[in-house]
Order: structure tokens, then sequence, then C-alpha cells
């Protein structure tokens, strides 16, 4: 004997309570689907209201076609069911002959049937059609490529900039993606970015290598790891040095992104070669300010992809909301 579910009383009033409106909220494969065709099926079978007189939606295509088959099973089993008196299999039968055209689908029909219906007061034209998934994507790709190969001819102040902070394509067709996923939440006007703050990273390299090179006078090898390691940072603090200098931002930018962690190296040195047991506090600390160098420059890489991408998302975002009152 099969035992009754467990909230067998609460379906039983969602299926019973028709001149209530009903909110069901459950987990996946708890039996929503059913409770809904149950009460499809009592307010046909109680005469509350006939089957095209009911909107029955769900979100895809596959859901919709089990929805109807499952409402038919029912109504068939009514019209079998030796407790159903004449003017309950009428209403079935009834149902069962309006069933092809009942509204039993996804919300995307629905809406369209409403649209078609009242295609003046909508504003559209009524042999529009429904793209599919694959459609409604290709179509996408084609509106976002003359898009780009537009924008790219000549690009905003802000997209430039994003594009020699070396913000890939890919990475601009990514943000579209993600705006349009969530378009909801595009405000009306980005705020200003938040710039790279480049000047700390030449104070903190200047200071650094000069601390660098003191501690670097006592190591006794050329050749020594640590020395290998520290001459790295003096070439990139010349070379972020002398554009400062110049006040060539561009350049610096250019230098610290085509920069990654592993061109600083950290490696320790061997300890024979440096001078005293002093001189192994100074190989210590040579290593400290390395590491501390290396953050800091990664920061202010990250800084700058940041900008790039807020820069970037600023333009996209204009094409997403004029994508979406297009497809309206």
């Amino acid at each position: 004997m099969t035992r009754p579910p467990r909230d067998a009383g609460i379906r039983d009033r969602i299926r019973k309570s028709l001149t209530s409106s009903v909110m069901v909220e459950a987990g996946a494969g708890t039996g929503k689907t059913t409770v809904l065709v149950d009460r499809v099926l009592e307010a046909v079978k109680t005469g509350h209201a006939r089957l095209d007189e009911m909107a029955v939606m769900t979100f895809t295509e596959m859901a919709a076609g089990e929805l109807r088959a499952r409402v038919r099973t029912g109504l068939e089993s009514a019209l079998r069911s030796p407790d159903s008196d004449t003017q309950t299999c009428e209403r079935a039968q009834a149902a069962l002959d309006s069933l092809t055209h009942a509204p039993i689908g996804t919300i995307h029909s629905f809406c369209a049937s409403m649209l078609r219906e009242h295609p003046v007061e909508a504003g559209v034209d009524p042999d529009f059609r429904i793209l599919d998934a694959f459609a409604a994507e290709l179509d996408a790709d084609a509106r976002y490529l003359s898009w780009l190969e537009q924008i790219m001819a000549d690009p905003p102040a802000p997209l430039a900039a994003a594009l020699r902070r070396r913000l890939g394509l890919n990475q601009i067709e990514s943000i579209a993606i993600n705006l349009n996923a969530h378009r909801e939440l595009i405000p009306e006007t980005f705020g200003p970015c938040p710039e790279a703050d480049l000047e700390s990273l030449v104070a903190d390299f200047r200071n650094g290598t000069a601390e660098l090179g003191e501690a670097h006078g006592s190591c006794l090898d050329e050749t020594d790891k640590a020395n290998i390691a520290a001459a790295v940072f003096f070439g990139f603090n010349d070379e972020l040095q002398c554009l400062w200098n110049n006040q060539d931002i561009d350049g610096i930018e250019q230098l610290v992104l085509r920069s990654s962690a592993g061109d600083f190296p950290i490696a320790r040195g061997n300890k024979k070669n440096w001078r005293n047991e002093d001189a192994l506090g100074h190989k210590a600390r040579s290593k400290e300010i390395r590491v501390a160098l290396r953050e800091a420059a990664g920061v202010a890489a990250q800084q700058l992809r940041t900008k790039a991408i807020c820069d970037a998302a600023g333009v996209v975002a204009g094409y997403v909301r004029c994508a979406a009152s297009e497809r309206r």
C-alpha cells in the first residue's frame, strides 16, 4: 500500500482552492507540475472554468509538452472513471476537444499570442516570429559583430584607452555577454573608474631599488642568483623612472602590463657569496624588498586591468541597451 505524501493536505488544498490565488514554492522534483495539473483538472471537472479560459504556462517547450500530455491523460482518466457523472464527462470531453488550441505552453508563446491578437495596440508586426535559442544566438552574434566593426573603426576615448591597456576583443565580448545577461542591473551612467596609482609605484621602486643597491653592496659574487635577480629590478626601475620623468604615462602602463610576476625573480642566493654575518641580514632584506616590489607591480597591473574593464563596460553598456531596445 502506497503511503500518501506528508504534505497531502497542502496538495489537496492547492487542488481545490479554486477561488483563491496560490503560490507554490518547492524544490526540483517535489511535484509542482503534478499539483498544477491537478488544479487544472479540478477546475475543468467542477465546471469552475473551461480549459480554453485558463492560461497554463511554463518556461521550456519540453516542459510545456509534458504539461499538455499530463492534462490529456488526466482528462481521459476522468472519462473512464466510474466516479465521473455525466456532467463531468461532458466537461472532460469538451476540454479534450479544445486541448489542441488551449493556451498551454511557454511564457513566450502565450505572450506572442496576446501580441498577435492586439498588434496595433502593441505596435508590432503581426507576422513576427519567435526566435528559437539557436536562431537568437545567431542574431545576437550578427548584431554584436556589426556593432563591433563600427565601433572599432573609430573607438571612443574610453574604449581606445581600454584597448591600449591590452583589453582583448574576447574580453570585450565577454563583457557584452555578461552585461546582456544582467541588463536590468545596468546603471543609467557609469561612475568614474578609479585610476591606477602609478605615482606610488614609481616611488616604491625608486626607494626600494635604492635600498636594494645598498644591500647588494655586501654580495661578493656578481653571479650570485640573488644578485642576478636584483639586476632585473634595477633594469625595470631605470626604465620606469625614465618614463616618469618624461611623463610618459602610456609608456609606464605598457611597461607594467607587459611585466608578469615571473619577470621579477625572488632567488635567495648563496650565503657563501655574502661578506659576513651582517651581510646575511642584507641578503634576507634583499628578498623582502624584491617580494614587496613584485607585489606593488602586480597591484598596479591589476588596477590598470580593472580600469580597462570599467572603461570598456561603459561603452559596451550603450550597445546592450540599444540592442535590447531594437529587439523590442
